[in-house]
């Protein structure tokens, strides 16, 4: 009778409690990206708001609350994106440099996390995982700093059975496909790389 005054709390306090779990997320492809490079020395800077943003989601249905590390696993795929699409990559802990850096940057990326949604339906057999990703990239001039272009990208994830990192890792990983293809395509950028002593000869 003791045991079963003790049990019955617990199990009460089990119920009422919402429990806290950390995604472990990896949007890095398994390949790197076939994408035609481009001879450019680009600057790339994370704001300190970037790397460090998370989202935290409720599935009430499970008591549980969900941690997704999106900032630091954008920057993991960005990286990996810029590396194969650029020249030269340049980390920078600024956005653009002093007025008296000489290292002839021709460009600086700066991605910024709009937005992520995650969710479930269980409604659904198999369950539905679904997240959604949005991400503003600014290009600024690396001469006189100037925003050349603001690029917003949605991305979406869908998968079944899989869980939630899987949406998440496809969500990025649409997002910034997106990014490869429409970044030489972009009307801004061209014109700035016509008038850039690094573009390309066609």
């Amino acid at each position: 009778m003791y045991l079963r005054s003790l049990v019955i709390p617990l199990i009460i306090l089990s119920a009422a409690c919402t429990f806290e779990r950390t995604v472990k997320l990896d949007a890095r492809l398994p390949m790197p990206p076939a994408v035609d490079q481009m001879p450019l020395r680009i600057g790339v800077y994370y704001s300190p708001q970037f790397i460090q943003y998370t989202k935290k989601i409720d599935v009430r249905k499970l008591n549980l609350s969900l941690i997704f590390p999106v900032g630091i696993t954008s920057k993991d795929l960005f990286d990996q994106i810029t590396n194969s699409m650029f020249a030269t990559v340049i980390k920078t802990s600024v956005l653009l440099p002093p007025s008296d850096d000489t290292s002839s940057i021709d460009g600086f990326l700066e991605p910024r996390i709009e937005s992520f949604q995650s969710s479930v339906d269980f409604s659904s057999w198999p369950v539905k995982y679904m997240s959604k990703v949005n991400y503003t990239i600014n290009f600024y001039d690396g001469f006189d700093g100037h925003l050349v272009t603001s690029m917003l990208f949605e991305g979406w994830g869908f998968c079944l059975r899989s869980g939630y990192s899987y949406a998440a890792e496809m969500a990025m990983q649409d997002a910034m496909a997106q990014f490869m293809i429409d970044f030489p395509e972009n009307l801004e950028i061209k014109l700035w790389l016509l008038n850039h002593s690094a573009g390309f000869n066609k």
